[in-house]
């Protein structure tokens, strides 16, 4: 792209460009992208820990889960506050 100057974002894609005119646009990968791919990983923990505490479990290994499951929380909150 001629006149286009780029910046480059995580994992070497681009994250902005800038143009001839000097206006900034969006060109793929950023850190947005990257919060929300973390929500929907957290998601899917969620609901595979959610799934498997409906299980029967011994004692100590159903309390390891239900920690675990509380970490998992714990990070949604972090990417919140990252976000914000």
């Amino acid at each position: 792209m001629a006149g286009v100057a780029f910046a480059t974002g995580l994992l070497g894609q681009p994250a902005f460009g800038r143009s001839a005119s000097g206006s900034t646009r969006a060109l793929g990968f950023n850190s947005g992208d990257l919060i929300e791919a973390c929500r929907r990983s957290q998601h899917r923990a969620d609901l595979r820990y959610e799934k498997a505490l409906k299980l029967e479990w011994p004692d100590a290994l159903e309390v390891a889960l239900e920690a675990q499951h509380d970490r998992v929380h714990a990070a949604r909150q972090e990417l919140s506050a990252i976000e914000y």
